[in-house]
Order: C-alpha cells, then structure tokens, then sequence
C-alpha cells in the first residue's frame, strides 16, 4: 500500500509570503496613519465650526451691551484684563486665551458653547476639568469660571486646560495698545506689518482674520504662532476660525502669509521654521 504524502510549504515559498506580508503592512500603515490624520483634523475642525457659532452670537450680545465683558461693543471675544478702559491693551491681551466667554460665567453670562469636551482638539491628551473652578473679581462682582478654560495647554501632550488659542487683538505694534477685532473694525483692515512685506497695504477682511487657532506655542526652534510639532497637527498646519465664523484648515507652507494678513504682526511670530 502506497503512504500518502503530505506536501509541504517550502522555504522559499514561505519567504515569499513573509516577503509579501511585509510590503503590504509598509504600503498599508502609512495609508492608515493618514486617514487618522485626516478624521483628527476633521474632528477638530468641527470643534472649530461650534466656537465659530458661538463668537457670533456672543458678539450679538456685546454689541447689544448685553455682555459683561469688557471691549469695544461688538467685540469678538472677551476678556476682564484691560490697560484701558475700552478693553484694548497688552495686559488684555496677554488674558485673551480665556475661553469662558463662551461657554459662559456661572450665573452671569450667557452660554454659547456648553459641552466642555468641543474646546479640546482630539489629535491632543488636553482635557477641560468641569468640576475644577477659579473666580475673577471685577466691578465688584465675583465671577466663577472654569480653570481650564482661563489658560490654555502647552502642548498636545499636558492633560490639563483647552487646545486653543484666541486671536481676540491684532498684534500692530506701532501703536501703545493692540487693537480689539469687533464685528465692524474686522470689515475693513489695513495691514501695517514690517515683517512680511508683501502683505503690508493690503486689506483685510472677515474671511482673512483669525478669531480662534489651534494652540501654537513657541517650543525652541520653532516660533510662537507657527506650526510645530508639539501642536495638535504637527508640521502640517492648523485649523483656524475667522472673523465671519468660517472655520479651515491651513497647510504649514501656506501659514505665514495668511497669519500675516490675520494679524498685521511686525514680529517674526508666526513664521515656519527654518
């Protein structure tokens, strides 16, 4: 009686299969790791779409003098801190990543964005702690916000306070204060800037200037206001929402001349490294 045999892979053969495995995880993975990026980007840009919402209607209410928010009436976004009493100047300025102003001052103000969790980017660890509150004192009052929504996170990876900046003034430095963006000084802006030439003269309007950016922190090399890659989104670019409540995304080699329309900045902020 004959014995059966039973055939088997070779070696070679199973080095081909090997061999095969592996360049379909090399084509693969960088394919999947995109499409992350991508969802992330999206998801964040709808966080953006919702903050844009809300400045709108908050800026109603301001102009309407129906906020307690200090600024210029119709301003964008608000602030306690002042040099001045029309709510401009560097101090306020320096406050203006506040975002209590929209998801509101307990007892005091209007709430425009209620769910914590669309002030922080899903490409970061951040996180807004509803339970964790800090108070302001102003004309007498005392005010209680949340603390994570007073500053922002430094980076992607601190898992306390929000992941946006807000880009409530312009950063002219020729005069002894920053300018308020309201719903009427955004119509129409003559950008100013030294460092950027090409875009000094030409006029900005709702659709060119920033309200709300993903955080961009400096993190030596790379500048204050520009993309790196301890931000939400890398070296890619940012997400931003402008002066009319449009909300996109702006690729890294495109970021300079368009932060340089939005801010009419004279400093080096805000350029791409190197």
């Amino acid at each position: 009686m004959r014995s059966k045999v039973t055939k088997a892979f070779t070696l070679v053969e199973m080095l081909v299969v090997i061999a095969c495995i592996g360049i379909l995880v090399v084509l693969i993975l960088p394919a999947s790791a995109k499409t992350k990026s991508s969802s992330l980007k999206f998801a964040c840009l709808n966080n953006c779409k919702q903050m844009g919402f809300g400045q709108q209607m908050f800026a109603a209410d301001h102009a309407a003098g129906k906020s307690v928010y200090l600024g210029p009436l119709g301003s964008l976004t608000g602030t306690f801190l002042s040099t001045s009493t029309n709510g401009n100047g560097t101090t306020s300025q320096q406050a203006d990543d506040d975002l209590n102003w929209l998801h509101g001052i307990q007892g005091n103000s209007n709430a425009y964005v209620t769910t914590l969790q669309t002030f922080v980017c899903p490409a970061t660890i951040n996180n807004v702690r509803g339970n964790v509150t800090t108070t302001t004192v102003y004309n007498n009052t005392v005010f209680k916000t949340l603390l994570d929504l007073t500053s922002k996170a430094v980076d992607k990876y601190h898992t306390t306070g929000h992941s946006y900046e807000v880009f409530g003034f312009w950063r002219t430095y020729n005069l002894p204060y920053f300018p308020r963006k309201t719903l009427t000084s955004v119509q129409h802006h003559t950008n100013s800037s030294t460092a950027n030439l090409k875009i000094r003269g030409t006029i900005s309007g709702p659709s060119d200037i920033f309200t709300i950016v993903d955080e961009l922190e400096v993190h030596t090399p790379y500048r204050e206001n520009a993309p790196n890659p301890y931000a939400a989104h890398g070296l890619e670019g940012a997400n931003v929402v402008c002066a009319d409540a449009h909300c996109e995304f702006i690729a890294t080699k495109n970021w300079y001349d368009r932060y340089s329309m939005s801010e009419d900045d004279s400093s080096s902020q805000g350029k791409p490294y190197p």
